[in-house]
C-alpha cells in the first residue's frame, strides 16, 4: 500500500497535473461564453450593420478563445508551481496600473486602458486576479501570525496600494477589488474587531473618491431622486435599460428582436447587455441566467471547502467572491436597484480582458478540484 501510495505521489508531483476534471464548472461556463457570444452578437448588431463591421462578435469569439486555452492550462498547472512566480505577477501588476495613469488617453472620462495591437488591455482585471493569487499566498504563510502588527501592515499595504491606483480611475472596480480582498481576509482572519476597523479605513478613502469626483457624485445624486429626474442626461440609459426589462415581459419578443438596441441604449453589448437578454428572453430568461451563476458559485464553494490547502481554500473563496460581487453590481445597476456605474456581467459582456481573467479564475477553481481529487486518491 505505502509502495502504491507512492507511486502516486510521484505520478503527480509534477508541474502539469493529469486527473479527472470538474465537469459541472466547465458546463455552467461554456454555456454563459458561448450564450455571451450569441449576446454579444444580438445586442450589437445595429450598431455593427450601421459601422458595416461584425467587430464586437468576432473579437468577442477571439477573447472567448484565448481564455478557454488559457483557463485549461492553468486547471492543470500545479499551484505551488505558480506561486513562484506571485512576487513578479503582483509587481508586473502594480506597474501596468501605474503605467495605465501615465499613458492611456482618456475614454469618458477615465483612463481604463492600455491600447495593444488593435485590443485595450484593462490593467484592473488583471489586479483581481494577482492579489487573489498575492493575498491567498501571504494569509497562507503568516496564518499563524495574522494578529502581529508587522503582518497587517504587510497585508495592509498588499491590498490598499493597487486598490487606490484602481479607484481613483474606476470606483466601481476598486469596489469589487475591496470587497474580494475583504471576503478572504474576513474567512482567514479570526479577529473581527480589527478586519472591522481596517474595512472602515477603506471605506473611507472610498468616500473620499466618491467626494473628489463631480460626476460620481452626479450619479448618485440621480439614483437618490430617480432616472426620471434627469430623463435625457445621466438617468438616460437607466431609463432605457428599465423599458427593455419590462418591455420583455415573462418570455421576451424575441431572441435578436430587441428594440432598445436599435441605439436608445448605448452600447447595448456592454455593461447594460441584462437589460436585452430580458427584452428578448423575458423575466424566465433573465432568471435563468441568475440562476447559471447561483450554480456556478455554489459549485465553486463546494470545491473551495473540500480543499485541505488553505491557500487553495482562499483562492476559490477570492474567485466565489469575484464572480458574485461583479454579476450582483451588473444586475443592479441594470435594474435601478444600486447607483448607475460601469461593470461587466461575467462571461457575457464584451470586453476582452475581463473575459480572459474570468476565464483564468475558473482555471484556478479547476486546478483546485484536480488537487482534491488526487488528495482524494491518495488519502492525504
Amino acid at each position: 500500500m505505502g509502495k502504491i501510495k507512492k507511486k502516486r505521489n510521484k505520478k503527480y508531483n509534477r508541474v502539469f497535473m493529469n486527473t479527472p476534471t470538474e465537469y459541472s464548472v466547465i458546463f455552467v461556463v461554456l454555456f454563459l461564453v458561448v450564450f455571451g457570444i450569441i449576446m454579444v452578437y444580438s445586442s450589437s448588431f445595429y450598431a455593427s450593420v450601421s459601422r458595416q463591421s461584425l467587430e464586437p462578435y468576432v473579437k468577442q469569439s477571439l477573447f472567448a478563445f484565448i481564455g478557454l486555452v488559457m483557463m485549461m492550462i492553468i486547471s492543470r498547472i500545479q499551484i505551488t508551481f505558480l506561486n513562484k512566480f506571485i512576487a513578479l505577477g503582483y509587481l508586473l501588476t502594480l506597474f501596468l496600473l501605474v503605467f495605465v495613469l501615465l499613458i492611456a488617453d482618456d475614454v469618458k472620462g477615465a483612463k481604463r486602458w492600455i491600447p495593444v495591437g488593435g485590443f485595450n488591455l484593462q490593467p484592473s482585471e488583471i489586479a483581481k486576479f494577482a492579489v487573489i493569487l498575492t493575498l491567498a499566498l501571504l494569509l497562507t504563510l503568516f496564518k499563524k501570525h495574522l494578529s502581529e502588527p508587522k503582518v497587517l501592515l504587510v497585508l495592509g499595504i498588499t491590498v490598499v496600494i493597487p486598490l487606490a491606483l484602481i479607484a481613483k480611475e474606476d470606483l466601481s472596480a476598486g469596489v469589487v477589488f475591496l470587497v474580494i480582498c475583504g471576503a478572504m481576509l474576513f474567512v482567514a482572519y479570526r479577529h473581527i474587531i480589527k478586519l472591522f476597523v481596517f474595512a472602515i479605513i477603506l471605506m473611507a478613502m472610498g468616500s473620499g473618491f466618491v467626494l473628489l469626483s463631480s460626476y460620481r457624485m452626479d450619479r448618485i445624486k440621480t439614483y437618490l431622486d430617480g432616472p426620471w429626474s434627469d430623463p435625457e442626461g445621466a438617468g438616460r440609459q437607466i431609463i432605457q435599460s428599465l423599458y427593455a426589462i419590462g418591455s420583455g415581459g415573462l418570455t421576451g419578443i424575441g431572441l435578436g428582436q430587441s428594440m432598445q438596441k436599435m441605439g436608445y441604449i448605448s452600447e447595448a453589448h456592454n455593461d447594460i447587455i441584462f437589460a436585452i437578454i430580458c427584452e428578448e428572453l423575458g423575466l424566465l430568461g433573465g432568471v435563468a441566467i441568475i440562476g447559471l451563476y447561483i450554480v456556478l458559485i455554489y459549485r465553486i464553494a463546494q470545491i473551495s471547502i473540500s480543499a485541505k490547502s488553505m491557500e487553495h481554500y482562499l483562492v476559490g473563496i477570492g474567485v466565489m467572491t469575484h464572480i458574485g460581487i461583479q454579476a450582483f453590481i451588473n444586475i443592479g445597476v441594470a435594474t435601478n436597484l444600486i447607483p448607475t456605474t460601469g461593470m461587466p456581467l461575467p462571461f457575457i459582456s464584451y470586453g476582452g480582458s475581463s473575459l480572459i481573467m474570468l476565464l483564468v479564475e475558473i482555471g484556478l477553481v479547476l486546478n483546485i478540484a484536480r488537487h482534491n481529487h488526487i488528495e482524494a486518491m491518495i488519502g492525504e
